[in-house]
């Protein structure tokens, strides 16, 4: 889709096997390239590419811890490297305070994390209420409908299943909501 969309896209190998060594070295190659001064890693896969690319270079590494949970064997395994790994990078942020305060438990020291504020600019966009209404029917909502949307991973700890139940309920007072979940994952 970037490809489509006119971006310069530039394929790194990867697969099923995790082929890490082989990634990193294209990774490597690509930071000299281009003279790439930033690598921004951002799960436990990117995090071991990254800090071995990182070796050979002069690359800066930043890394984004977004939650830590004990969901099953491989996870908590994954978790267990990236412990390990963040001291290593130059920059180590979080996702959300809640992230933050886990990533000190695991030993990195709270003043060596930043907190990213998530979100969007609180921009509203102003529709005429015609073309509000229209677009709205395009998309297959009633006028007197509301709304809820989720942008999220279908991962396990972004936690739909509560959602659904929440969903579920909600239903039983009205029928005028919708619940649109764009996103994509294991638990799609």
């Amino acid at each position: 889709a970037a490809a489509r969309a006119g971006l310069n896209v530039h394929v790194i190998p990867w697969g099923r096997h995790k082929p890490v060594v082989r990634a990193a070295r294209a990774v490597t190659a690509f930071i000299r390239e281009h003279r790439i001064e930033l690598l921004h890693c951002h799960n436990t896969y990117a995090n071991l590419v990254g800090l071995w690319a990182s070796r050979s270079t002069d690359v800066k590494t930043l890394t984004t811890v977004y939650v830590w949970s004990g969901y099953g064997l491989k996870r908590r395994m994954l978790q267990w490297l990236d412990e390990r790994m963040l001291a290593r990078f130059d920059q180590v942020t979080a996702h959300c305070e809640a992230a933050l305060r886990a990533t000190v438990d695991r030993g990195i020291p709270a003043e060596d994390i930043k907190l990213l504020t998530c979100g969007f600019a609180d921009r509203v966009a102003i529709l005429p209420r015609a073309e509000r209404a229209a677009s709205r029917a395009a998309m297959g909502v009633g006028a007197d409908e509301t709304v809820l949307i989720k942008v999220a991973r279908s991962w396990p700890e972004k936690r739909h299943d509560v959602l659904l139940r929440a969903f579920k309920h909600l239903l039983t007072k009205t029928t005028r909501v919708q619940l649109w979940i764009p996103g994509v994952g294991p638990e799609e």
